[in-house]
């Protein structure tokens, strides 16, 4: 048995229907292995993964957590691509 909703992206759901709030996302965050959140700021920088329909609290949770285990270069890379816009949807 497995999920019957097909998502187009991993993080807004998680942020939107998944976690309690940004303190909870962020823990869920840091289960990730640095391999599988450098590939997640891979998709947020090239457009395949979209933050437009996370709240702010959960971007800077999503900021803080690539800085502890990716690098901080990391993390503005993502910021930038958040801060360039994109549309909830």
């Amino acid at each position: 048995m497995g999920a019957q909703v097909e998502f187009h992206n991993v993080l807004p759901p998680v942020s939107r229907h998944f976690a309690r709030d940004e303190h909870d996302f962020a823990e869920r965050l840091r289960r990730l292995s640095p391999a599988q959140l450098e590939y997640l700021a891979g998709a947020i920088g090239d457009g395949s993964e979209n933050l437009g329909c996370m709240p702010p609290e959960d971007v800077e949770a999503l900021l803080d957590v690539l800085r502890e285990k990716v690098s901080g270069a990391a993390a503005e890379k993502v910021r930038a691509a958040y801060g360039s816009g994109g549309e909830c949807g």
